[in-house]
Order: C-alpha cells, then structure tokens, then sequence
C-alpha cells in the first residue's frame, strides 16, 4: 500500500464520524421539526376539506335518485 493510499483511507476513517455527527445534528433542527410539522397541518387540513366535498357529492347523488 502506498503513502496516498494510507493517508485516503486515515482520513476517511477520521472524516466519517464528524460527517455523520453533522448530518445527525441537521436532521434534529428545529427547522426540520417545523417544516415537518407544517406538512402534517396541511395534510390534515386537505383531508378535512376533502371529507366535506365527499359530503356534498353524496347529498348531490341522494337527491338524484
């Protein structure tokens, strides 16, 4: 194994810890937590309308018969 070899593979094996201690710091932001829970308010909120439009087609479909 040559000297370039030996110094990619020390650093990789230092880099791996901090690269994955960062992504998991990222990951638990606040932001994240935020965006996460805006997503589950919309989703709630286009369920809940689409709930009173499957009302209102079937009250349109009741009287049709």
């Amino acid at each position: 194994m040559n000297t370039a070899t030996a110094i990619a593979i020390a650093a990789l094996a230092a880099l791996t810890p901090t690269v994955t201690c960062l992504i998991g710091i990222i990951l638990q932001r606040q932001d994240t937590r935020d965006l996460l829970g805006e997503m589950l308010a919309l989703r709630n909120l286009v369920h809940a309308d689409l709930l009173l439009i499957h009302e209102r087609v079937a009250k349109v479909e009741s009287k049709g018969e």
